[in-house]
């Protein structure tokens, strides 16, 4: 027998996914070593805060940890740099492959020890 009345209701549904995975900080040792990351230090955590105890502590944390996240983007890393270099000697291979292309097939072999041989220094 068919039901004159049903009680089930369509429900429409918004899927949407919200990309708020925020990245961890992570302090490296080797900042210690770096005497611009003292004095930023020094500086964020000494300024006088007045309230409970652990509110003081998360609010200097919170000001420091932004202050340091400043200062990495500002300073080169030992990364930054091989990488920086890496992509210079790439475009420095790939425009001796260019070169290369337009020359006689023994100019080329020259051309590229040469340059493999400046790279290894």
């Amino acid at each position: 027998m068919p039901h004159a009345h049903s009680d089930h209701r369509a429900i429409c549904l918004n899927i949407a996914f919200h990309n708020s995975f925020k990245r961890s900080f992570k302090f490296d040792n080797h900042w210690l070593n770096n005497s611009d990351f003292l004095i930023l230090a020094a500086m964020n955590w000494s300024y006088c805060l007045f309230g409970n105890p652990l509110y003081i502590h998360n609010h200097k944390l919170t000001k420091l940890k932004d202050a340091i996240k400043d200062w990495k983007r500002q300073i080169p890393t030992r990364f930054n740099k091989s990488k920086y270099k890496i992509k210079n000697d790439i475009q420095s291979i790939q425009g001796l492959i260019e070169i290369s292309l337009s020359n006689s097939p023994s100019d080329n072999l020259q051309d590229l020890k040469l340059h493999e041989i400046a790279l290894l220094k």
